[in-house]
């Protein structure tokens, strides 16, 4: 991808100040931590850099150099914990929070951080202002927060609040570097998006002083989240309700937000106009907030009205307070949430148990075996994940390793390790397309209907739903019916694996949440754990630049595969694979190769597997692809025994020279004339020109050499002058296929 903006490129000074602003104070920590900073271009494979706090000036040029190729820049802006490796960051990683923050896309919620009357933000970055302003305000903490969880909290407060994004809550979320060149998606330029340099702020007229957590969980906890004037902006610049009854609405660019109901009390107050009742309204609303007396009558002194003492105003106050109380108007504790009762029931547990438990168990053979089904890639009561590009065959592979499982035959070469029952979920593609892609799978593979009657089941459709959990504003809500259906239902049909393609289709979240992702799988953890079944997800991988795909490509946030005990990646065979391969490029487009990226409960596998999709017409007379067994090439050409010793009688010959000096055939196709290759070409092929005849000759050659037919050796060149290497048959010509 070009630049889109030649003359505009990024300002050094303003991306110091920003990474210089936002790590001043991480040293506090005392401990090493990291700032993580990720590049990211239309069509390309997402890049991640890690640095130092002190390092400032090699993460500048990174970022400079980086954006300047036309890659938008962002930042994790809390520190990363030193134990993170080579991975990228996750919530789980994040040492500590040096700031709270409002993402502000939208320029209503951009209004009311303006007009906040609150403590003010102390850092700014405006990442664009076409076709709106767009921000990022900052709130410096005092002390950095620790307790993520808490931190987490307040931001989706603040986020509530003011209307910004409610996404961008989570410790480790990422965003743009203050300086750097704003490059926006074909989508959002044709919404009016420009190429533009953003700006960071960090110095303003009045002294900003830091917050506590305690004084933004006050300021937040006694107000309602912005009720805004209707403006005189169209109708279409108005964001919908944010909060399900909430009843609030974002602003919409509105000169100042209307009092709250009790403002208007504390003023009816104090023009003395029923200030009695005005009050008593006013603190009960105070006391069903939770408030304090002391917090109650810091809020109301001011209500006293001239010709009146404080205390009298206190006393008053007071009165209302204690019968506030006596009618009940103190809020009820919440019921605590499933998570709340969860750690509640633990630590009654754990006291209950005594831990820590001393370890005394030694009986290996007691041990009950890992219960794999299929090779080493399926397991139950674990989840498996494979993943490649679209349109490359995984739905395909997954239909025939179910058959393979359901009737207990190795249709692919993988070990059997039980036949069980298989349950194929597809949310994606019509139930008819099912039906023609295991039709034509059980005609290829010989397998009749009843060998998969009463074993094998399929639900499909576009209409077709299994949602395991919903994303919104108050968080992700797990389908606990579906989980509870499911692990009835599963053991009931003797299900022992159930495949799910593709993952997308099973959530309505936010997959690049980490959190949200992970409350799903755990759902997907709880069926497979609660059912002792195997689970398998299809998963899709980012779009790249050309890149093979790794287990680094898959989409999405990376708490998918941490919670996978095994991973596959799928790719198209290349042009260059196809040569190594022995096949032609034309031959290698229905070749894919299958690559162990994750197995953690058995050992990855040595090598690549390749399968390759073969049409097979059905009975209505349509082709259908199914993936099958691919066949390493003959890496004998076809030739007998005798053929390959009469070769080797000439590789042992060496090369005829005019002056009868000894000179011998080399393994290197770089040597030219000496090529050993070039005598395979002469006997096995009829075009020695054909790349694909070539690359079979290499093969040929590797195997002669693993399986000690041919060897190298040392000897003296009296043409060269010098020591060179050669090739000799070892005289082991007798059996060629072993």
């Amino acid at each position: 991808m070009a630049v889109q903006n030649a003359q505009i490129a990024p300002d050094r000074a303003e991306i110091t100040r920003d990474i210089a602003y936002m790590t001043a104070r991480w040293a506090e920590l005392n401990a090493p931590v990291w700032l993580e900073v990720r590049a990211f271009r239309e069509g390309s494979h997402p890049q991640t850099a890690k640095f130092r706090p002190s390092w400032i000036s090699d993460a500048v040029d990174w970022i400079a150099d980086m954006n300047q190729r036309g890659y938008n820049i962002y930042a994790v802006r809390n520190p990363v914990s030193d134990a993170i490796g080579g991975r990228s960051a996750t919530d789980a990683d994040i040492a500590a929070s040096f700031f709270l923050w409002a993402d502000c896309d939208d320029p209503a919620a951009a209004g009311n951080v303006h007009r906040f009357d609150g403590p003010k933000w102390s850092a700014a970055v405006t990442t664009g202002t076409a076709p709106s302003i767009r921000v990022h305000t900052y709130w410096a903490l005092k002390e950095p927060c620790t307790d993520m969880a808490a931190w987490r909290a307040m931001q989706c407060t603040i986020a509530a609040h003011f209307g910004s994004d409610a996404t961008v809550v989570n410790p480790s979320r990422i965003m743009r570097v203050g300086g750097t060149v704003s490059y926006p998606a074909p989508h959002k330029v044709a919404k009016g998006y420009q190429t533009e340099i953003t700006k960071i702020r960090v110095d303003y007229e009045d002294h900003r002083e830091p917050v506590t957590m305690d004084q933004m969980a006050r300021v937040f906890g006694s107000r309602e989240p912005a009720r805004p004037q209707t403006s005189s902006l169209s109708l279409s610049m108005q964001a919908t309700p944010r909060a399900p009854g909430g009843g609030f609405e974002i602003d919409t660019g509105g000169a100042y937000s209307q009092p709250l109901d009790r403002e208007r009390m504390a003023i009816q107050a104090m023009s003395g106009q029923e200030w009695h009742n005005a009050t008593i309204r006013l603190v009960g609303s105070y006391v069903s907030r939770g408030l304090s007396d002391a917090e109650i009558h810091a809020l109301t002194d001011a209500l006293t009205l001239p010709g009146y003492t404080l205390d009298q105003t206190r006393r008053e106050v007071q009165t209302a307070i204690e019968g506030a109380r006596r009618k009940g108007w103190t809020p009820t504790a919440a019921p605590a949430a499933p998570q709340l009762q969860a750690m509640q029931e633990q630590a009654a547990q754990a006291e209950e148990a005594a831990w820590p438990s001393v370890y005394d168990f030694f009986d290996e053979s007691a041990l009950a075996p890992r219960q794999w089904v299929y090779g080493r890639h399926y397991l139950r009561r674990f989840v498996s994940v494979l993943a490649s590009a679209g349109g490359i065959g995984k739905t395909s592979l997954q239909i025939v390793e179910a058959l393979a499982i359901c009737t207990g035959k190795p249709l692919l070469g993988e070990t059997i390790h039980e036949q069980c029952n298989v349950w194929i979920v597809n949310l994606e593609d019509p139930m008819d397309e099912m039906q023609r892609r295991i039709l034509a799978a059980m005609r290829r593979y010989g397998i009749e209907p009843d060998e998969v009657r009463g074993r094998l089941f399929v639900d499909a459709g576009r209409d077709f739903a299994m949602t395991f959990a919903v994303q919104t504003r108050e968080g992700v809500t797990p389908n606990v019916a579906l989980v509870d259906h499911l692990v009835k239902r599963i053991p009931e049909l003797e299900i022992g694996a159930v495949f799910i393609d593709p993952f997308v289709g099973a959530h309505q979240i936010n997959e690049n949440d980490n959190m949200a992702v992970n409350a799903v799988v755990s759902q997907i953890r709880r069926v497979a754990d609660e059912t002792n079944c195997a689970i398998g997800l299809v998963h899709h991988i980012r779009k790249g630049n050309g890149e093979e795909a790794t287990i680094d490509s898959v989409r999405g946030a990376g708490s998918l595969i941490g919670a996978a005990r095994a991973a596959r990646v799928i790719n198209r065979v290349s042009e260059e694979d196809a040569m190594k391969l022995g096949v032609s490029p034309t031959d290698a487009l229905g070749i894919f190769r299958v690559d162990d990226g994750k197995a953690n409960l058995a050992p990855p596998a040595s090598a690549a597997t390749y399968r390759k999709m073969e049409g097979v017409q059905i009975g209505n007379g349509e082709w259908v692809g199914v993936a099958t067994q691919f066949q390493m090439p003959d890496e004998w050409g076809g030739m007998t025994p005798d053929v390959v010793n009469d070769m080797i009688s000439i590789i042992n010959l060496g090369i005829p020279n005019a002056d009868m000096s000894e000179e011998y055939y080399s393994i290197r196709p770089q040597d030219k004339e000496r090529w050993v290759g070039s005598i395979i070409l002469n006997y096995a092929f009829d075009r020695k020109e054909d790349a694909k005849n070539e690359a079979q000759t290499k093969a040929i050659i590797r195997k002669w050499l693993k399986t000690g037919l041919i060897e190298e050796f040392e000897y003296h060149s009296e043409k060269h002058r010098k020591d060179k290497k050669g090739v000799r048959g070892t005289g082991r010509v007798g059996n060629v296929s072993q």
